[in-house]
């Protein structure tokens, strides 16, 4: 069972990272165009490589943090885990 909490686990934290990533690229590129359009009165110019450089950066890494974290429970027994709740 710990190779299936494992994937579960990763798909999850792959899952929301990249759901995270897509929302704070979304979220930047709208506020860099406001700045720039609005206030700065520039033209705008959408730079699609820094926001593809970052989209697997933050997927990878609440992954790999996450699989750190979970590693020494994982690696307990079951009710050594439920006795220390």
């Amino acid at each position: 069972t710990r190779p299936i909490l494992i994937v579960i686990m990763s798909v999850e934290y792959a899952l929301l990272g990249a759901l995270a990533s897509a929302v704070g690229g979304i979220l930047a590129t709208a506020t860099s165009f406001g700045i720039v359009r609005f206030f700065l009165d520039i033209p705008w110019q959408f730079d699609a490589s820094s926001t593809f450089i970052a989209l697997p950066v933050f997927v990878f890494l609440p992954l790999a943090v996450s699989l750190l974290i979970i590693s020494h429970r994982l690696n307990q027994r079951p009710l050594t885990t439920l006795r220390a709740e």
